[in-house]
Parts: structure tokens; C-alpha cells; sequence
């Protein structure tokens, strides 16, 4: 079959498509992120910076990436809106039917992340950072300057279990420029 989906009337027009085809190939749903409009503020996806997705062994679709503005995490017909700002990050979870299970956003500062998953339903965020504030006890706030790496694990509701720092310059030259592409885990629990 075919579905038709269509960006939203705005200045910035970025939007996230997901498309689930099944082991044949076959079409099994498509859905959308998109920017969105509240009163004089407008939704911006970030295309300088990647996307990230993967998916679990239930068949459930985490997906990431950085906006501004207020977007729709819900790819279905309901609406999930989370507001952002200059450099705002989100990670959502869709079930195997496409549905949105949570949405998560940060304000945090995060300029490039990638995900992973384990066989838990546990969701690893990686990235790089001048300042990821969550706001929450216990979580500690990366050391001054940067910019840092860090590695945040997420459990199967989207809450933050622990989230671990380090200096770009204590792994690497100082003036290297640095971007994790990838973060996984292997069946013991082990992030890489």
C-alpha cells in the first residue's frame, strides 16, 4: 500500500521519518517528528547533527536527535509536544506497532548522541556535551570546561539509571575534534 506523509507548514521543515518494513520487505507502518507551532514559537529540527536509532529485541524503535522549539515525539495521529531550547535533545520509544510508548526531552546542551540497547530493554545514550544538566539527584553535573563524553543509561521506562563523564582531553589531544558514532552493548552488559 501506500502512505502518504507530509511535513508540517513551517520556516524550518525538518522532519523525521520512520518507516517499519517487515522481513519480506514488505510496508508494516511509516510515521513522523516534526517541528511544530505554539503561538510565535516554531519547532527546528537540528540537520547539522545525527539522527541516531535502533531497535530492541521486543521490536521496539528507540530513536534520537537535537531540536529547538516545540516538536511532536508522537509519530501517530496523538500529539506528544516537548518544548526546547537552543540545543535541546530527545529520545523516544516506539513500540513494534509504531506507537509511542515515552518521550523524553533535555535541555542539556548535547551536541551530538547516538543509541544503543541491551537485551533488558535498557537504552544507552552516548555523546559529547558542554553541559548536560538533568536536574535530578544523584546525577552528577559534568566537571567544568569541556567539551565531555559521556555515556547514560536509560531503563525501560526512559528514566535515567546513571550517567558517566569524561574530559575529552584526558582521552585525546586537546584539539581533536571529537564525535561518538556509536554506542553498544554486549549480553553481559558491557557498554562500548
Amino acid at each position: 500500500g501506500v502512505m502518504e506523509l507530509s511535513s508540517p507548514d513551517l520556516d524550518s521543515n525538518l522532519s523525521v521519518y520512520i518507516l517499519k518494513l517487515d522481513a519480506s520487505g514488505e510496508f508494516a507502518w511509516a510515521g513522523m517528528i516534526e517541528p511544530v507551532k505554539i503561538g510565535d514559537a516554531e519547532g527546528n529540527m537540528n540537520a547539522d547533527q545525527r539522527l541516531s536509532i535502533e531497535a530492541d529485541g521486543d521490536g521496539n524503535v528507540i530513536t534520537t536527535g537535537l531540536f529547538q522549539g516545540p516538536l511532536d515525539l508522537d509519530p501517530g495521529p496523538e500529539v506528544s509536544v516537548h518544548m526546547g531550547g537552543v540545543d535541546a535533545f530527545y529520545v523516544c520509544k516506539l513500540n513494534s506497532d509504531g506507537n509511542l510508548v515515552w518521550a523524553k526531552s533535555l535541555d542539556t546542551g548535547i551536541y551530538s548522541a547516538c543509541i544503543g540497547v541491551d537485551d533488558g530493554g535498557n537504552s544507552y545514550l552516548a555523546g559529547h556535551t558542554f553541559d548536560f544538566e538533568i536536574n535530578q539527584a544523584p546525577y552528577p553535573r559534568p566537571p567544568a570546561g569541556g567539551p565531555h563524553l559521556f555515556i547514560a543509561k536509560l531503563d525501560a521506562d526512559g528514566d535515567i539509571e546513571w550517567v558517566k563523564f569524561t574530559m575529552r582531553d584526558e582521552m585525546i589531544d586537546e584539539n581533536a575534534e571529537v564525535e561518538l558514532f556509536q554506542v553498544t552493548v554486549d549480553s553481559g552488559g558491557n557498554v562500548y
